[in-house]
């Protein structure tokens, strides 16, 4: 199962235990379901650039509009914008 069809279904106990990567958090909220759903839709607009990883410039209209205006304006260091390692989507630059 590819990692997108992961974040879009809902999984089994069966499926996590073939999964060793699987890492479980704990949390609190008022609505956790509506935390959970947040969460996914941000991975899931990641996820679907990794074949071809955008500029920083483009993330804003990539993500859900209600996570960039939740988040503080990124300054990369030193003038820099991020690059991804090798293995992470970027092709092998």
């Amino acid at each position: 199962m590819g990692e997108l069809q992961r974040l879009r279904s809902e999984s089994g106990a069966e499926e996590d235990q073939l999964r060793p990567f699987l890492v479980r958090v704990r949390f609190t909220a008022e609505d956790p379901a509506q935390v959970i759903s947040h969460a996914r839709a941000v991975l899931t607009g990641v996820v679907e650039q990794v074949a071809d990883w955008p500029a920083f410039e483009r993330w804003p209209k990539l993500l859900p509009t209600w996570f960039i205006q939740r988040c503080a304006p990124e300054h990369p260091e030193h003038g820099e914008a991020f690059e991804p390692r090798h293995g992470c989507g970027s092709g092998g630059r």
